[in-house]
């Protein structure tokens, strides 16, 4: 044992050794937030290659040590493939803490990212010691027996598979990965199936273990926000990602002891998906093993997992001109985390979910439409047994306050008088019945009220009226195919008075898809407006009307078109009509001309439409894509040129954008539009 021991502190690290242009890296420092990469040349294990470096990150690029990711032409060159992620772990002392999140996960046996631990040079400098960690690409497909389908990252809170307000896009918060743009709907209509409490089409048992390991090593920054999702074979599968903020560790980089006693299953509650996966009771039995064998792991495992990460990066550590700690405190910071994870173990040791899920029967606010100086708030509960109900509320957009009462007979409704802030113009809750001993509250809806004043989700509200609504003077006419992925639904007042639609929902398609009207939103006398599965789009065809999405469901033609009031209760319903069809957005884009020897293609909008072409794809035959830039839009008549060369053609009067493969080896060229 102690010559392994040896062997660990003499041996120093796998090294990736990066050449570049200094003036190139200066630009890199000097822009550290502009998403720029520049070529250069990587070495590793013998091995060297071109590449593309830049930073990555998103808080973390303003710490002093960046984190990188060099993209190598060559994706056979590295075991690592065409993504090398190093992680500077600056705000984690230890810099392990990642490592030991993520190797949980995959000790319960779940998949997600390896990771190793590296030294890094820039031009022959020791930039120190790094944690690469595996990208979500094919390689990890390969390894982990999945197939290559749609995949998308969290990156912020509001990528939580959560509704919102049409004035904002419906996947906001979550980035679309490897080519995904194209399947921007189907994460859409996960977020309805979510809503609706259908799991069916996630791998539940995934988000479990991110549930249970998120609790377990109290990650600060996980559940709602850094992880992936992919689609294959018809699953959404749950990465975990990035779990630096854990074991006591914030994202800032300060420690708090106190995380040893602290449940930390808050964000369990604001995920989108938490009610329709933890009101099934297989799920929570579920849930309760795998925090048992988390347990297991804690004391069996993971202390000697420790000390092995310690032994192995010490004595690159001592040369890292970027760490503030000398090699004796990184022992002990190490030491004080072995001792903190038995600590955890324990206090975990008697914690599991209730048996019994409380659900809402129904919520009634009166005056929603109109709400004077106070509301009455009713809320029914699911079940025999009485339960407490927490009423989360924001006035004015204000921070949010808690309400709770303890129901004291089965079948009593929870009710609230709520005073209202004479400036307020809304109000809006959310709900969570709860249990006598069960810590966690689950929200109605679970994605609500997280932060509301500076991130507002739609939630049951009340609001005051900026005018009448008459919903039976509103006439749906027949839903329009736009293309082959993109509908409208249009809608007149047919009012001789403006209407006020502002907090109200429109439910429609089947399976039903969703739009949350934002606040203040009038509709004028005999004005038409649009709901759509995409305001985005929509708006490049119907330039001069008010548009709102976006709904996650398919063409709604001979489907029920409902009119939730600002609490998510019905008061007037329509049948659409069967539907009609603009001639396809993509067929009206043509390749006018076509040089395989000069290597371009002239694409010409051949309409009476403003066609937004942005992120719109050529393919050859050989899967190469080339994607057109964000903001295109090409104008009825305009010519858009895509070329291997842009620099050639400054002088013409078309626009122009490059096209990135070689256009003389392709035999079939295809445009697509995004789905």
């Amino acid at each position: 044992m102690n010559i392994l021991i040896s062997l660990c502190i003499l041996c120093s690290l796998p090294r990736y050794e990066v050449i570049v242009d200094p003036v190139l890296l200066d630009q890199l420092y000097e822009s550290p937030f502009s998403q720029l990469e520049v070529l250069a040349i990587v070495s590793f294990n013998g091995s060297t290659g071109d590449c593309t470096i830049a930073f990555r990150g998103g808080s973390s690029l303003w710490c002093e040590k960046k984190s990188w990711h060099i993209r190598v032409d060559n994706p056979d060159l590295f075991p690592a493939g065409n993504h090398i992620l190093l992680n500077a772990q600056f705000r984690d002392p230890s810099l392990i803490r990642n490592t030991i999140g993520l190797y949980l996960t995959r000790k319960l046996g779940f998949a997600c990212s390896e990771t190793e631990f590296c030294s890094f040079s820039i031009n022959n400098a020791n930039m120190g010691v790094y944690e690469r960690v595996e990208a979500i690409d094919r390689f990890f497909y390969e390894r982990n027996d999945l197939s290559f389908g749609p995949l998308f990252k969290s990156t912020d809170v509001y990528g939580r598979l959560s509704h919102h307000f049409s004035d904002t896009t419906a996947i906001a918060g979550f980035e679309a990965k490897i080519d995904s743009d194209p399947y921007e709907g189907q994460l859409l209509r996960l977020i309805e199936d979510c809503f609706r409490e259908d799991v069916s089409s996630l791998k539940v048992s995934e988000i479990l273990a991110a549930f249970a390991v998120n609790t377990a090593i109290g990650d600060q920054d996980g559940i709602i926000t850094n992880y992936y999702l992919h689609c294959s074979n018809s699953l959404w599968h749950y990465y975990p990602w990035d779990r630096d903020a854990s074991f006591g560790n914030s994202w800032q980089g300060t420690y708090d002891s106190l995380w040893i006693t602290r449940l930390n299953i808050t964000e369990i509650g604001l995920f989108g998906a938490t009610r329709g996966i933890l009101s099934i009771q297989e799920n929570r039995n579920l849930f309760n093993s795998i925090i048992a064998q988390t347990v297991d792991v804690f004391q069996e495992d993971l202390p000697g997992f420790v000390d092995s990460l310690r032994l192995l990066i010490r004595y690159d550590l001592a040369y890292d001109p970027f760490y503030k700690y000398d090699v004796a405190q990184f022992d002990s910071i190490c030491s004080r985390l072995s001792e903190d994870i038995l600590a955890r173990a324990d206090f975990l040791s008697g914690f599991s979910l209730e048996d019994e899920f409380p659900g809402i029967e129904s919520i009634s606010i009166s005056s929603c439409l109109d709400m004077g100086f106070t509301i009455d708030i009713s809320v029914s509960l699911l079940g025999d047994d009485p339960f407490g109900v927490i009423c989360m509320e924001s006035s004015g957009n204000q921070s949010e306050q808690l309400h709770m009462k303890n129901q004291t007979s089965s079948g009593e409704s929870w009710t609230l008088t709520l005073e209202v802030p004479p400036e307020a113009y809304s109000v809006h809750m959310a709900f969570g019945p709860f249990g006598i001993s069960d810590h966690l509250m689950i929200f109605y809806p679970s994605w609500a009220m997280r932060d509301y004043e500076n991130r507002p989700d739609p939630t049951p509200s009340a609001r005051v009226a900026l005018a009448d609504l008459s919903p039976d003077l509103l006439s749906p006419g027949s839903p329009v195919w736009c293309g082959a992925y993109l509908w409208v639904l249009p809608v007149m007042n047919t009012s001789d008075q403006v209407q006020d639609i502002s907090l109200c929902r429109f439910q429609l398609g089947n399976p039903s898809g969703n739009v949350f009207i934002a606040e203040s939103i009038l509709v004028g006398s005999h004005e038409m407006f649009y709901l759509t599965n995409s305001r985005r789009r929509a708006e490049t065809i119907y330039t001069e009307h008010n548009i709102y999405g976006d709904a996650g469901t398919s063409y709604p033609q001979e489907t029920t078109l409902t009119l939730m009031d600002p609490s998510w209760n019905p008061i007037y319903s329509w049948q659409i009509e069967e539907g009609d069809s603009l001639p396809e957005i993509g067929g009206l884009i043509i390749p006018s001309e076509v040089s395989a020897e000069d290597e371009w293609v002239e694409l010409f909008n051949n309409s009476e439409y403003s066609v937004d072409v942005s992120r719109w794809y050529l393919m050859d035959s050989e899967k190469n894509i080339s994607f057109i830039p964000d903001d295109f839009v090409l104008l009825p008549g305009e010519i858009l040129l895509a070329t291997a060369c842009p620099d050639s053609f400054e002088n013409l009067f078309c626009k122009v954008v490059p096209l990135d493969f070689n256009l003389m080896r392709s035999r079939i060229l295809s445009l697509y539009t995004l789905s």
